[in-house]
């Protein structure tokens, strides 16, 4: 429980759970490091799938990816201007 409540009353081990979460998550990506090509031949090699140079995907990639950076601008945006717009804030 990460409620406000329960931080105040003292009890931060909800707290500690979520930031040991978020943290996996964050570090998670480190496992896929491995995937990456070794090399310019690996590199080129992908080139000839088929799949490798979906316009589709790559524009569906960047919407969401440009999508996700804007919201996170607008939110920023709106705590700095004005603070407490989220109910229960």
């Amino acid at each position: 429980d990460v409620s406000k409540e329960t931080m105040v009353a003292g009890d931060l081990s909800g707290m500690i759970k979520l930031t040991l979460l978020t943290t996996l998550f964050q570090v998670s990506g480190i496992l896929f490091v491995r995937l990456l090509p070794r090399s310019t031949h690996e590199t080129e090699s992908l080139k000839s799938d088929n799949f490798s140079q979906s316009t589709l995907g790559g524009s569906i990639f960047l919407s969401i990816t440009f999508s996700s950076i804007l919201y996170s601008i607008f939110v920023m945006y709106k705590n700095v201007v004005h603070p407490g717009w989220v109910k229960g804030s």
